[in-house]
């Protein structure tokens, strides 16, 4: 007997027979029966007859196009994950390569696993392709300097501050050789009159952009450098509006684009006062994109309580509006019935929502993620326009082409990532549930009445509301962990009760005070927004201070790869052949997650801070005001709940001997900590510490294992602590020497120099010296780990594994050939293992001098000049310093 439900067809046969299913009969393929392949292999020729055919159907359906634009992009993330900057020369004889092969094969699977791996390389070529084009230039160490330049864009931020974006046109003492194209700069307050295209001067301290603050985290460095800033910090003196008369005036679309964020400034401002309170921030950002004002408690309970995609500007929003603006004009039009009888309105209603999404993009400040949720409905409403399916994987391929051809680097950020996830996995359940609703038997309820009919129609809606929820939370996951190391437990509760409010009142109410401003009607909408921005804000602080821990640690980059293949396998095929091929990758990916390797100690990349995990699950800090965005990361990073501050004592941090037995003096062993011991040992040890660019380690490096001429040493405890022992946290003396004790015994060593560190040599297995100049004090024979500032400098913040006994494992945030957003590293001070610049005092000049020095010739001016620039790390010199 066989029973049919829907897109399922299950026959029911005998235990011995086993069950046949098939979950998709679309596939045209025959079912496979359960019991019999778990008693039985198929044969190879079976399974590769089933998944041609499987290949054969899914290239009848399109898919193909699909599966390109993912292999695209998977390129293009290869390319930028690499550690080091692969030959143009390969990638362009890899793409001849295969294009020769595609003529040469026939029509089958070979020809298809060629085409992939085009795919692939020519995402790879588009990266590489945009890192040449965009060529950015940034400064390489900190610099003080008188800028002037032009405001692009004015962002308020909280307590009255503001950030200024600026066209670098001109700097003056010293004179930048090297100098930025665009900065972003922080200001104390703005004078009114400083809006965008004005001209702006000051003297501004610049930083160069950081890398990650631990291997795999957030690299500033790299989404400056397409982002087009060279360089960020604040202004000393100023902003003051300068004289635009001796500066080159600005092109027809700098006065556009200045035009624009006039106009957007205007409207969050006239947003904030009809609304006021943190919920007209909220609202300027909604309708405007100025996100600034915006208080860190407000985000923070958005963040925790799962409805912090609610004030980015990106999918939803553009689809509440491309809506509102499609339903609201079809509907007006369907009110005159010889007119929606013979044209075709639903075409215009689709023209109208084009307009009504372009002109918010344009009004929202055009961010990244908007700008790629614009790219997405418009190909969406172009396809109704041409009277094709609006919400097709085939529309969110060409979306994802299109943004990658002329931005590629935008697939490793976690906006595009967890956005074209969401909708993927949005799709593929709505046309399953498109498919199981066109099958399955007529409900009961369409023959019962008007109140039943009403409750239905509440119930789909919020179960739709549950179910897309749930589908774009479960398709997000991975990416939100990844890069965040955090979770929402009560995001499908925040969402159940706050996205109606959203829906119903805030976006409408949004989008009809923003058409009505120019006739001032705009009061009672604005009004009805601030409302429902207060209810969402109650629903999130209220969940917010009742959501459980949220940080769940990081994971390894092959659980990312893994869980991100099985999710791009499972909702782009459609037969059931190729789908099952996600579960394997699910599973490899969750187990990959499970079983991590989590570091048990941070270093930050200027050499100034270094955190431990310890046994109780906090994270024990080296310095007693650390950086609180870099703690934090790394606290969510190793799913931390506290820190520890350092403990200061009086006495000397001589080495720990609780843990691990004391070494027997070596005869060549200097001791004390003295400047002619530290010395001695430096010009009689190797170093391990980084001499060029060309000799630097690459990914994680192991101290080579001296041990066989070391003095023996105790195995480390790894049993519970015993009373008495020192505690956790670090301990720092007088002179800034930090030593702490891993849970498994090692010692960790934060000195701030060669002379400091010399005395840990004996029994440390971690020794950071935060000085450039310094080479590694410990004579051959240690198994310890020692890292210099200089190291730091070129390779980024560091991850180490302290493997008990053995020798530690380091991994560097960048890679041993720097990439091109990394180069400006290589000519700090800190990277050419030079102390930090210190301005001279001037010289006292005799008498018969004064005449000469109070009138330098012009040559020595300019040696002066390209000196004090040169010491200052203001200026790229020709090649780094040995």
């Amino acid at each position: 007997m066989a029973v049919e439900a829907g897109e399922h067809l299950v026959e029911d046969v005998s235990p011995a027979r086993g069950l046949r299913f098939a979950p998709w009969r679309s596939d045209g393929l025959p079912p496979v029966p359960i019991a019999a392949t778990s008693r039985q292999r198929l044969s190879l020729a079976a399974a590769q007859a089933r998944f041609a055919a499987a290949f054969a159907i899914e290239s009848a359906r399109g898919t193909g196009l699909v599966a390109f634009a993912a292999l695209f992009g998977a390129g293009a993330a290869a390319y930028f994950a690499l550690p080091s900057e692969p030959p143009p020369a390969a990638l362009a004889a890899a793409l001849v390569v295969l294009s020769a092969s595609l003529i040469a094969v026939g029509h089958d699977l070979r020809r298809a696993a060629i085409v992939a791996l085009m795919a692939l390389a020519l995402g790879a070529a588009a990266g590489a392709f945009e890192a040449w084009r965009a060529g950015t230039r940034m400064i390489g160490a900190d610099i003080t300097t008188r800028l002037t330049g032009r405001v692009v864009a004015v962002e308020e931020r909280e307590g009255g501050r503001a950030r200024l974006t600026i066209d670098v046109l001109k700097t003056e003492r010293p004179v930048l050789r090297f100098a930025p194209d665009r900065v972003r700069v922080t200001a104390r307050s703005v004078p009114e009159t400083l809006l965008p295209g004005a001209a702006v001067t000051g003297v501004v301290r610049l930083l160069p952009a950081t890398g990650p603050v631990r291997p795999d985290g957030y690299d500033f460095s790299f989404h400056s450098y397409f982002a087009g800033i060279g360089g960020s910090g604040f202004f000393l003196t100023g902003p003051f509006e300068a004289d635009a008369a001796g500066l080159a005036p600005p092109g027809m679309g700098q006065r556009l684009a200045a035009s624009v964020e006039r106009f957007r400034e205007r409207l969050a401002d006239h947003i904030r006062a009809r609304i006021g309170g943190p919920e007209g921030e909220i609202a300027a950002a909604l309708v405007a994109g100025v996100r600034g004002g915006i208080a860190e408690a407000d985000n923070e309970a958005l963040r925790r309580a799962g409805l912090a995609h609610f004030i980015s500007i990106s999918g939803l929003h553009m689809a509440l509006v491309a809506a509102i603006i499609l339903v609201t004009l079809r509907s007006g039009l369907a009110l005159f019935p010889l007119l929606s009888s013979r044209r075709p309105v639903k075409k215009y209603a689709a023209a109208g929502a084009l307009l009504a999404i372009s002109g918010y993009i344009v009004v929202s400040g055009q961010e990244v993620a908007a700008v790629r949720s614009f790219i997405m409905f418009a190909v969406m409403l172009v396809a109704v326009l041409f009277d094709r399916a609006a919400l097709t994987m085939r529309n969110l391929a060409i979306s994802a082409l299109l943004i990658l051809v002329v931005a590629p680097h935008e697939i490793m950020g976690p906006s595009f990532q967890m956005s074209f996830g969401a909708t993927a996995a949005l799709i593929a359940a709505y046309a399953w549930n498109s498919e199981r609703r066109r099958t399955a038997p007529a409900s009961r309820l369409a023959e019962t009445g008007i109140t039943w009919k009403a409750a239905r129609l509440i119930l789909l809606f919020f179960g739709a509301l549950a179910a897309t929820s749930l589908v774009a939370g479960l398709a997000t996951t991975v990416f939100g962990i990844w890069h965040f190391q955090r979770v929402s437990p009560l995001a499908l509760v925040a969402n159940l009760a706050a996205m109606p409010v959203v829906s119903l009142v805030v976006m409408p109410a949004a989008v009809a005070g923003s058409l009505l401003v120019p006739l001032g009607l705009d009061g009672p909408f604005f009004a009805a927004m601030g409302w429902g921005l207060r209810v969402v804000m109650a629903i999130a602080h209220f969940l917010s201070e009742r959501s459980p821990l949220d940080s769940v640690g990081a994971i390894p980059a092959a659980a990312l790869v893994l869980l991100a293949c099985a999710l791009a396998v499972a909702t782009i095929a459609t037969t059931a052949t190729l789908r099952l091929l996600a579960v394997p990758l699910a599973i490899a990916g969750l187990a990959a997650a499970l079983w991590r390797d989590l570091p048990d100690a941070f270093i930050s990349e200027d050499g100034r801070l270094v955190a431990v995990a310890t046994a109780e699950g906090r994270l024990a800090v080296s310095r007693a005001r650390p950086s609180a965005f870099t703690v934090s990361n790394w606290q969510h990073a190793l799913a931390a709940d506290k820190v520890m501050r350092p403990e200061r004592t009086a006495q000397p941090q001589g080495p720990v001997q609780s843990e691990v037995a004391a070494q027997p003096q070596r005869g060549t062993q200097p001791q004390g900590n003295g400047t002619a011991a530290a010395t001695q040992a430096v010009s009689a040890a190797p170093s391990f510490a980084l001499q060029s660019p060309s000799k630097q380690p690459t990914g994680k490096v192991s101290v080579p294992d001296r041990s066989a001429d070391a003095p023996p040493r105790t195995p480390p405890r790894t049993g519970p602590r015993r009373a008495g022992t020192p505690a956790e946290a670090f301990r720092c003396g007088p002179d800034d020497t930090c030593v702490a004790q891993h849970e498994g015994g090692a010692v960790v060593v934060h000195a701030p120099d060669a002379a400091a560190a010399i005395d840990h040599c004996t029994n440390a297995a971690l020794i950071v010296i935060a000085d450039a100049t310094a080479q590694n004090p410990c004579p051959t024979g240690f198994p310890v780990l020692v890292v210099t500032r200089r190291d730091l400098a070129l390779r980024g913040s560091a991850a180490v594994w302290l493997d008990g006994a053995g020798a530690p494992r380091i991994a560097f945030a960048i890679g041993e050939a720097p990439r091109i957003w990394h180069d400006q590293r290589r000519f700090s001070r800190e990277a050419r293992g030079l102390p930090p610049w210190q301005r001279q005092p001037p010289k006292t000049r005799p008498a018969e001098d004064a005449s000469n020095a109070a009138e330098p010739s012009q040559q020595r001016r300019r040696a002066a000049a390209a000196a004090n620039l040169s010491s200052a790390g203001s200026a790229r010199p020709d090649a780094p310093a040995p």
